[in-house]
């Protein structure tokens, strides 16, 4: 709707009247203020104790006409602030009726459009429901509608998509979650497909729940072999003293048993090892040859090692319990 009455130019004159005289008031001081610099001598170099009271004494003056100025300045411009606080307070009030108009359009076509939302969201949820019952605790209908119904193209909570191409995009997305369900179960091995299944319906991205089964996977067999390793050293039997001899020799050429070593591994061959824990561990790193010797030495001497490559990577002693 065109405005009933414009505003006059005779008005929006007077609204910029203290504009105006603002303007003339700059004018007339910058006339005062040029007049009265002119009066004052220019700076200069002092030369004497009268000279510099003489500078002290100007500059004083100077500094109380630049405060008249000043003050004058201020006072005005504490008119022109409060005239302007109280024409936007004017504004703000006669403006009232159409603002309280615009909230209540705005709050009318807030409520329709929520309104429109949830009766689509309805008709999608019936429509879920007749087609794939057994899914729905599985996956919400909004886990869905935020996978595919927002998507380039897809709208379905948009008005210009009718209610039955919703319906049936929707109902391609399901099948789309029952290929990916499918996917899984010839991707996944039996012992992960519960876990897979389950990272599926909650993501809906049957790649991502493929690969987190497969790294399961990975973590599984890591931790057999590591149990079996361990099984292994558990029951693997102490290295005579002529065997452990023979690998000193083969691993270390040219460094032969030394004094009393080979009477100490024959003492401790048949030792059992102590029932309570000893009172230090070790961990060393170094190449083949020097694994091999630190396996002799400690299997001669009875002493429970394990050897393991590091697989480039430094490796702790972390205390258990």
């Amino acid at each position: 709707m065109s405005d009933p009455e414009r505003v006059e130019p005779d008005l929006l004159e007077e609204a910029m009247a203290p504009m105006a005289a603002a303007d003339r008031w700059l004018a007339q001081a910058r006339g005062r203020a040029e007049a009265l610099a002119a009066q004052y001598p220019a700076p200069a170099q002092i030369e004497s104790e009268k000279e510099c009271r003489d500078a002290r004494a100007n500059r004083a003056a100077a500094r109380k006409d630049a405060q008249a100025i000043d003050s004058e300045r201020k006072a005005l411009l504490r008119e022109m602030e409060d005239a302007l606080k109280g024409f936007k307070r004017d504004v703000r009030d006669l403006l009232a009726p159409l603002t309280d108009l615009d909230e209540g359009y705005k709050a009318a076509i807030d409520e329709w459009e929520e309104r429109w939302r949830t009766g689509r969201l309805a008709a999608l949820q019936a429509a879920y429901d007749d087609y794939a019952p057994a899914l729905v605790p599985l996956v919400p209908l909004e886990r869905i509608v935020a996978r595919y119904g927002c998507e380039k193209g897809a709208g379905w909570l948009q008005r210009s998509t009718t209610e039955r191409a919703a319906q049936a995009r929707l109902l391609e997305a399901i099948d789309a979650i029952a290929e990916g369900e499918r996917g899984i179960e010839e991707a996944v091995d039996p012992e992960d497909l519960e876990g897979a299944k389950a990272d599926f319906f909650g993501t809906l991205d049957a790649g991502r729940a493929i690969m987190a089964a497969a790294r399961r996977a990975r973590q599984r067999e890591e931790v057999r072999r590591l149990e079996q390793e361990r099984a292994a050293v558990d029951t693997a039997p102490v290295a005579t003293v002529e065997e452990a001899a023979r690998i000193w020799e083969a691993t270390t050429p040219g460094m032969p048993l030394p004094n009393g070593l080979r009477d100490e591994m024959a003492q401790a061959a048949g030792a059992p090892m102590p029932g309570e824990v000893p009172p230090y561990v070790m961990c060393c790193y170094g190449t083949q040859a020097d694994a091999d010797a630190f396996k002799a030495f400690c299997e001669g001497r009875g002493i429970r090692a394990t050897v393991r490559p590091t697989g480039g990577r430094v490796h702790r002693i972390v205390p258990k319990g």
